[in-house]
């Protein structure tokens, strides 16, 4: 029996280190050259609007999990650049949100790592769709999710050129549970298995 209970106590400690739904604030940031806008769960966190290059700032306060986002982008006069940063501790530095924290479904209705982002003319003119896009990291001297290559596989004209992306899915808020936190999941779910199965074994007649 102490047995038993040891090994649920193990279980649920990790559980709440791994799924706990206490709140904690996430902090981004974007950075776009001319206009942007971030909504997270329905909500407004940050925009900007100005000629030339600008960045804004938000946070939410949400339990660690997954949330629907908005996340546009337009480039009205000259210049391109777009890049989307997060962080948990407001004294640590930016980090670009990599593309295991977001995800979309593709074309067939799969579900894919990054973003679906949604192309077009400043006047509603499709351009076209680029499923899984990610990371956010986008520049007018042809770079592309973080890499030296056309924006959107050349889908758009970034040099000088006006166009709308607007991307959706869903993206982890939050802090990651570490390696360490689920191995001790898995060994509670272990030990917890193990005493049932002896427990089972006792009461069985002879």
């Amino acid at each position: 029996m102490k047995r038993d209970a040891k090994a649920r106590a193990l279980l649920a400690g990790a559980f709440l280190a791994a799924f706990g739904s206490a709140s904690a604030t996430t902090y981004f940031r974007v950075s776009a050259d001319d206009y942007t806008q971030l909504m997270i769960n329905g909500s407004v966190v940050a925009a900007y609007d100005g000629i030339p290059w600008g960045e804004a700032y938000g946070s939410v306060d949400l339990p660690p999990g997954w949330y629907a986002i908005d996340l546009t982008y337009m480039n009205r006069y000259g210049s391109t650049a777009f890049y989307f940063f997060d962080r948990t501790d407001p004294t640590a530095e930016w980090q670009i949100v990599p593309l295991a924290r977001m995800r979309s479904l593709d074309a067939s209705g799969q579900a894919v790592s990054g973003l679906r982002a949604d192309y077009s003319t400043l006047t509603g003119a499709a351009l076209g769709t680029i499923y899984g896009e990610g990371p956010i990291a986008h520049g007018w001297s042809n770079q592309y999710q973080g890499q030296t290559a056309a924006w959107a596989g050349g889908l758009v004209d970034t040099n000088w050129g006006d166009f709308h992306e607007r991307l959706t899915g869903e993206l982890y808020v939050g802090p990651v549970p570490e390696a360490s936190t689920w191995a001790m999941f898995g060994i509670g779910l272990g030990m917890i298995a193990l005493a049932n199965t002896r427990q089972r074994g006792r009461g069985r007649p002879n």
